[in-house]
């Protein structure tokens, strides 16, 4: 014949389970703290960007010498810039490349919309990314000019 359940034994288990809900709220209601992209996704991110820039580059500048110029004149002041937005900027200084930087800023802002850059998004005004991004822009307009000037 079973053997009834212990009173006591309940009120454990009503105890426990009343902790483990007590925990599980604490643990939601604190919110963690963004982690720092590691260098992959960075990488990855990075590496998108600057295909990106480099086809909307090439598309502009092809056969259009006046604008391969403005660019080339333009690209030691952009490496020095310190943001994305800064170097944006400072290519719209040039009405030869004002849309090309509106499509690039473009092309970032689609790139981040993607729910595999999450971390960056949530990181993209760090120094650091703001950096790297900086970077992919610069090599993806550098190539299709050395291209260019090639061919």
């Amino acid at each position: 014949m079973p053997h009834p359940p212990d009173p006591g034994s309940r009120r454990i288990t009503r105890t426990a389970s009343r902790s483990y809900l007590l925990l599980l709220l604490l643990l939601t209601a604190c919110p963690a703290p963004a982690p720092d992209p590691g260098p992959q996704p960075l990488a990855d991110f990075s590496e998108r960007v600057t295909a990106l820039v480099t086809t909307t580059t090439r598309s502009h500048l092809r056969e259009q010498p006046t604008r391969q110029t403005a660019l080339r004149t333009r690209l030691p002041a952009l490496r020095e810039a310190a943001t994305v937005a800064a170097l944006t900027a400072q290519l719209r200084q040039s009405p030869e490349l004002e849309e090309m930087a509106t499509v690039i800023e473009s092309d970032i802002d689609f790139e981040l919309t993607k729910p595999e850059h999450a971390q960056i998004r949530d990181r993209y005004d760090s120094v650091e990314v703001q950096r790297q991004v900086g970077q992919a822009v610069i090599q993806g307009m550098e190539r299709p000019l050395t291209q260019l000037q090639g061919g």
